[in-house]
This record gives C-alpha cells, structure tokens and sequence, in this order.
C-alpha cells in the first residue's frame, strides 16, 4: 500500500510539476483582438541598430559665469534719495538704478559755472580792451593820413621839403602796422582764453558725467545757471539685479556697494565626470543640456573646460560648457542633464520609454509573436538617451516590439495570471471574467496540485503511524504478563 501510495505522489506531483510549467509559459503570453488592439492605440515597430553617437551623460548645475557679476558703487558720496529698481529687474547700460542728493556734485556744479562766468567775463574784458585800443589805433591812422596828405601839398608847391614828406609818410605806415599788429594781438589772446575757457568747462562737464549727471541736467543748469544737488547712480552693466543694497535716506559712500547686477546672457554648465569616463571627455566636444524645469527646451554648447585635478573626495573631474542663455530661462544652481558626444560612433538598438516595463529592477517588454498575440519578454537596458532606452540584451535586431499601449497588455496579462488586487480592468465587451457568476462561486486560481497531493498525504502518514504506535503498546502488556 504505501509503494502505491509513493508510485500515486510521483505521478501526480510530475504531472502537477509539467502543468505548472506549462501555465508558467502560457502566463507570459497574451492574446488580444484587433478590436483591442485599436481600443488601446496599439503600435508595433521593427526592432533595428540604430547609428548612435556615444555619450558621457553627467548630472550638472548652472552657475553665473565670475566674470559677468558686477557691483555697482556710487560714484560719489552722497544721501541715497530714492531707489527707481526692483530685486530681480533685468537693467540696461546707462539705466538709473538710484538718486542721490550729494554735496559733492553741487560742489562740482557750482565749479563749472562759476569757471564759465569768469571766463567769460575775461573774455568780454579783453574784446572791450581791444575794442579801446581799435579806436585809438585807428585816431591815429587819421592823424597820420591827414598829416601825409599836407605834407604832400606842400611838397608839390616847393613849400615842404620832401624829407618832411617822407618822415609823414613813415609815421602814417607806423599806425597802420600798430593797428594791424594790435588786431593779431586781440586775436592770439581771443583765441587762448577761448580754448581755456572751452577746455576748462569740458573738463567740469566730463567729470559730472562721470559721476552720472545726464548731458541734458548739464545743458539746463548751464542755461538757467543753477547748480545741480542730485546725481544719478546709473548701471554701467547690462544684467539681472541680484543684491540692492541701497535704502532710502541712507549715506552711501563712493566705496558702498549699492547693487549687485549678473550677466545672465551666457552661463555655465558644470558637472563632475567620474574617472571611468575621463579619457572619453575632450575640449571642444559637443554637448547637449536639458532640464526638467524647461520640459522639451534643448540647450546646445561646446565642451570648453576639462579639468586638471581629480577631486580625491568624488574621484571624478570637473567638466564646464559655455551656454548662450539670451531668453534668461537658466538660472543659477538649476540642476541639469549633461550630454557629452564623444568621437566613437556605435549603433544600439533604441525603444521608446514607454515601451519598456521596470517592476521590481527587472525590465521587460511585449514581442509580437504574430498580430494578435504578443509574449512578455525581459531584456537588459542600458542608458537612457533621451527620450529612449538603449537595450543591451533580450532582443534581436528583425523582431517586433509593442513601442505603446504595453502598459495596458502589461495590466491584462495580470488580470489574466488572476492578480485582480493590482489590476482590475473591464473586457472588450464590458462584461466581468466570471460571467455572471456569484462572488461566492468564484474560481480560486494558482492552487498548485502538488501541494494537494502533500497534505493528503501527511494525513495519510500521519494515520498510519498512529495505529501502528496503539498497536505495539496493546501487545507489550500481554507479551509481560505472559512471562510472569
């Protein structure tokens, strides 16, 4: 009896084993009609080597270029009137960021009109005294004319000698060549306190500029000759405003820093290459950055910065890439992903994301064995390309892959293994697996036979070593009693 009983558990437990085996396969597949098929938006594609170009991908960070930041100082001392920007506010060259009321640039307006008026004035005094002596020098050239014509009569009438002629010709030259080198004198000093003048004022003019009052503020004072208490703090920068540190009815000092302003026009992109990766990295490579703040924004730029020195911490190398930021959209410290193309071409067989299934670190996806009917298959993957999964092994280049709606075949097939708790999904007719049956009378599935057969037997056993034990203890007694 128990030979048979052992000969009954081999050949049911074999034959529970080969089901079991069976179902395993038949669980990885699933059979879906065409009706599903365009319910769902299923699409398959060939799987083919694709030309990739190799890529170092690095996890970086924006950073503000040191060079584009700059601070903003008063360019005098002064009383800090009113503040005409915000925080965050992009400034043009020659923008006025703050007003100040300072004694200083009063002290230099008032300068420059009073070295205008007195010059001036020096001006207007020399042409008076040139004015003067024309007259005189020309009252002399009458007299002298008047004097040579006599002389002349009287020559021609035998009265006047002709040395009497000459010496009054001589003295009517001598006027003449008085007024003409006085003229030239005039001019010379005319023209000197001119420049002087011109110069001077220039020189004010170009000073307050410097400090920040407008040519415009300088045109008006010098018109209605009232000096100016007010200067303008003006961005010598174009950028972000980043830091004010200018309040209102505070004193700034010519050495204060008022505004920090940052050049946000071009950036950097840093990250850390790991060791493995060095050699692969060169300057002048091409790079492309993305980031999850800018969905779909792809930044594009040049490798122009490898670094020197290994971080004996990280054991990796810093890397830069220059990125032209002209909408401002990168900011500082906003994480990115780094794309390194390298100079070793290779093909790889690409699927999109959503065509491979990750549970539990293992990955798989949905091969079409014919339309129709589709077999869960893993594969390894390798890096993530953008918008694809570089796959390593699993597939072979010719075959048929479900690139969308794997998901949905994914939650079917779950539903058809019986793990219902996880998914529960309608049939392509609306209607429940158990056909209108009662909860009570659902079937319970994945109860495997062998485990069947293993408890019938352990009772089995167990009662067959239970008589065998009451029937050694009811013979002993009988066997003592017989000896005595």
């Amino acid at each position: 009896m128990l030979a048979l009983l052992i000969v009954f558990v081999a050949v049911t437990g074999t034959e529970a084993l080969g089901q079991s085996q069976d179902q395993g396969t038949s669980r990885e597949v699933i059979r879906i009609s065409d009706r599903a098929r365009d319910a769902i938006g299923l699409k398959v594609e060939k799987v083919e080597m694709r030309p990739l170009p190799l890529e170092v991908s690095v996890l970086g960070e924006i950073e503000a270029m040191p060079t584009k930041s700059y601070v903003q100082h008063a360019m005098l001392a002064g009383r800090v009137e009113r503040v005409d920007v915000e925080l965050g506010d992009r400034v043009k060259p020659g923008q006025v960021l703050a007003v100040l009321d300072s004694p200083e640039v009063n002290r230099l307006a008032a300068e420059l009109l009073n070295t205008k008026a007195s010059m001036e004035a020096e001006i207007k005094k020399v042409k008076s005294q040139y004015a003067t002596e024309k007259s005189q020098a020309d009252t002399r050239i009458e007299l002298a004319q008047a004097e040579y014509d006599r002389m002349s009569t009287l020559a021609a009438e035998k009265i006047a000698s002709e040395r009497s002629k000459q010496s009054a010709r001589a003295e009517l030259l001598l006027a003449q060549s008085t007024k003409k080198n006085l003229s030239t004198k005039m001019s010379v000093e005319l023209e000197a306190l001119e420049i002087k003048l011109k110069v001077s004022v220039k020189s004010l003019i170009d000073r307050l500029k410097q400090v920040g009052v407008s040519e415009a503020a300088i045109k008006q004072m010098l018109a209605t000759e009232n000096a100016i208490v007010q200067v303008p703090v003006r961005s010598t920068k174009e950028g972000v405003l980043t830091k004010i540190m200018a309040n209102p009815g505070e004193t700034a000092d010519d050495q204060d820093p008022l505004f920090e302003i940052l050049d946000l026009n071009t950036v950097f992109a840093t990250a850390d290459v790991y060791e493995n990766d060095m050699e692969r990295v060169r300057v002048g490579q091409k790079v492309t950055i993305k980031t999850s703040a800018l969905p779909g924004r792809i930044y594009k730029g040049t490798l122009f910065l490898v670094g020197a020195e290994v971080d004996t911490q990280k054991r990796t190398l810093p890397v830069k890439v220059k990125i032209t930021n002209a909408d401002l959209e990168l900011k500082p410290e906003m994480f990115v992903n780094m794309y390194i193309q390298t100079n070793e071409p290779t093909k790889a067989i690409l699927l999109p994301r959503e065509a491979v299934m990750e549970k539990t670190g293992h990955f798989a996806v949905f091969r079409q064995v014919k339309p129709g009917i589709y077999q869960r298959t893993e594969v390894e993957v390798g890096r993530n390309i953008g918008d694809d999964v570089e796959i390593l092994g699993g597939l072979e280049p010719g075959s048929y892959v479900v690139t969308r709606g794997a998901f949905q075949l994914d939650a079917h097939l779950l539903k058809q293994r019986g793990d219902t708790d996880a998914f529960s999904h309608p049939t392509e007719t609306g209607e429940d697996h158990d056909h209108g049956q009662a909860p009570a009378a659902k079937k319970v599935i994945g109860m495997n036979p062998l485990w069947v057969v293993v408890v019938v037997l352990a009772f089995i056993g167990g009662g067959v070593l239970s008589a065998v034990f009451l029937r050694s203890s009811t013979k002993n007694p009988v066997s003592k009693d017989l000896e005595d």
